[in-house]
């Protein structure tokens, strides 16, 4: 059984995507990531990736899986490497980076709904095959959640389940740094 259990989320454009699925690949086969997957008392980790985009679109990049080797984590970096990343193009016009002159009806299949990837990440780590003392979830995205009602109740709830939530900001967006 797994010492720690951690669903990420992705909700980025394709470029910035296709850059972090990279980063996370060569990341799972990391000598430091192996020794602080496998530092636990239990020896290894519970582990699984998601990408989310607005009004419950998920998709569950690699289900809870075992990381407690050199090859269970050059297993489950392959299987990473090998997905294919959501096409946006269907979701307003390409990647966000040259949205400027999107229909703003189509944008709305583009906010990052933070609150909502809390909420699957929370009902990923609850629903786990795996005994934890820790579970964790590393959520990152593009921005601030520009989706109606905010992140508080399901940060909140997630909180009251015990759950650590870790947060990455990528962009150019300064203020959140």
């Amino acid at each position: 059984m797994p010492d720690r259990t951690q669903p990420g989320g992705l909700n980025v454009g394709r470029a910035v995507q296709e850059h972090q699925q990279t980063g996370l690949v060569r990341a799972l086969v990391h000598p430091d990531f192996l020794r602080a997957a496998t530092a636990g008392p239990r020896r290894r980790i519970g582990f699984a990736v998601f990408t989310w985009s607005s009004d419950g679109k998920f998709d569950l990049l690699v289900p809870w899986t075992v990381i407690g080797s050199a090859e269970d984590a050059a297993r489950v970096s392959q299987a990473l490497a090998s997905v294919t990343l959501i096409d946006r193009t269907h979701y307003g016009g390409g990647d966000m980076e040259q949205d400027g002159d999107a229909d703003p009806a189509a944008m709305h299949d583009r906010l990052t709904d933070m609150s909502e990837a809390i909420a699957f990440a929370s009902l990923l780590l609850t629903s786990s095959p795996h005994a934890t003392q820790r579970a964790i979830m590393n959520i990152c995205a593009n921005g601030t959640d520009n989706f109606a009602g905010g992140t508080e109740s399901s940060r909140d709830a997630a909180l009251a389940q015990g759950f650590t939530i870790n947060g990455l900001v990528l962009g150019q967006d300064v203020e959140l740094a």
